[in-house]
C-alpha cells in the first residue's frame, strides 16, 4: 500500500500524522497572534499566527512556489480562530490567471465550515501592483476601486473573505467596500497570518 510523504510546511522535516514538527511547533507558540482587527467596512479580522519568522517562510513558499499540500496544514490552523456565522466564503481574487493562495485556502476551509465557497462573486477589475511590492503608505492606496462584487450572489448574506496575509487590511477593507456596496449585510475576514502591528 502507497502512503503519501507528509512534511512540516514552516521547515520541511518529514512528519507522520501531525499537522507540523515538534521544533516548529515549540516555534509557533511563541507567534501566536492574540488580535483581532477591523476596518471601515469589516467588522472583523483574525489569523492564527503573527506574520513573522517560519510563518512568514511558510507563506512565501505558499505563494510563491505554489506549495498547494500546505493548504490543510495552514487552515487546520486557521479553523481554532472564532469564527462568526456566515452565509458564503469568497477569496482575495487576481486580476490575470494565476496562482491564487487565498482561493487555494478558500477551497479547502469552506469545505471544513460547510460554509460555501463563491470563487466569482468578486472580481478584480483593473491591474494594479503586488502588494507585497508597495510601501506601507502605498499600500493604502493601491487598490481603491479594484475590486467589483455581484449583486446576485452577496445581496443580504454574512461574507467570509479567505486571505493568506493580512498586513495593512488595505486588501480586506477595498474588498469588504465592494462587497457592502453590492448589499453585503455583514463582512469578516480570516487569514493564515496577520502583521502585529494591529
Amino acid at each position: 500500500m502507497f502512503f503519501r510523504r507528509k512534511y512540516c510546511p514552516f521547515c520541511g522535516d518529514e512528519i507522520e500524522n501531525n499537522k507540523v514538527c515538534k521544533y516548529c511547533c515549540n516555534i509557533l507558540k511563541q507567534l501566536v497572534n492574540k488580535k483581532v482587527g477591523k476596518t471601515k467596512d469589516c467588522c472583523y479580522f483574525t489569523a492564527p499566527f503573527i506574520y513573522k519568522d517560519i510563518v512568514r517562510e511558510a507563506i512565501l513558499n505558499f505563494k510563491f512556489e505554489k506549495k498547494k499540500e500546505f493548504c490543510k496544514n495552514f487552515c487546520y490552523f486557521m479553523l481554532g480562530c472564532k469564527i462568526d456565522s456566515f452565509d458564503i466564503m469568497v477569496c482575495v481574487p487576481t486580476y490575470e490567471k494565476k496562482f491564487n493562495s487565498s482561493k487555494e485556502l478558500a477551497k479547502v476551509l469552506s469545505k471544513k465550515l460547510k460554509i460555501k465557497f463563491y470563487e466569482d462573486a468578486l472580481t478584480k477589475t483593473k491591474k494594479t501592483k503586488n502588494q507585497h511590492n508597495c510601501k506601507i503608505k502605498e499600500r493604502l492606496t493601491n487598490l481603491k476601486g479594484a475590486f467589483k462584487a455581484d449583486k446576485s450572489v452577496v445581496k443580504n448574506k454574512k461574507i467570509l473573505i479567505c486571505d493568506d496575509i493580512i498586513t495593512t487590511a488595505s486588501t480586506i477593507q477595498e474588498i469588504s467596500a465592494a462587497l457592502k456596496e453590492a448589499g453585503a449585510l455583514y463582512v469578516g475576514a480570516i487569514a493564515f497570518s496577520m502583521s502585529d502591528r494591529f
